[in-house]
């Protein structure tokens, strides 16, 4: 249940095919996108120094992603579900995505 934001414009973030935009004057009780932290495999590969590159990610339902690059990667939290960890910036089919490793697990924040 939301608080009650009758009549108090705020800004909202909100996920459209894939892509977040920010939405301005939106009342907060008329968008509402509920996330939840999936915990996936991910095939990585290790360089010389023991960095990792995450190659693949492996979802639930056996679908095989391939991250075509890595944009970035940094200490960060997840502002959608909780937790901190390295966040990984790819690039997965065409558009940018995050994936985060915490605690010797990997995870993605999906749409509820």
């Amino acid at each position: 249940m939301l608080p009650d934001c009758s009549g108090h414009a705020a800004k909202v973030w909100i996920t459209i095919y894939g892509g977040t935009k920010a939405c301005s004057n939106i009342k907060a009780d008329e968008v509402f996108v509920m996330y939840k932290k999936v915990f996936t495999e991910v095939i990585v590969r290790y360089t010389m120094d023991g960095e990792k590159i995450p190659m693949y990610i492996l979802w639930e339902d056996g679908r095989k992603f391939r991250v075509d690059k890595v944009v970035d990667s940094r200490p960060a939290p997840s502002l959608k579900v909780g937790g901190c960890g390295t966040r990984y910036t790819c690039v997965i089919g065409g558009r940018e995505a995050f994936i985060w490793y915490e605690d010797g697990k990997w995870y993605v924040e999906a749409m509820a």
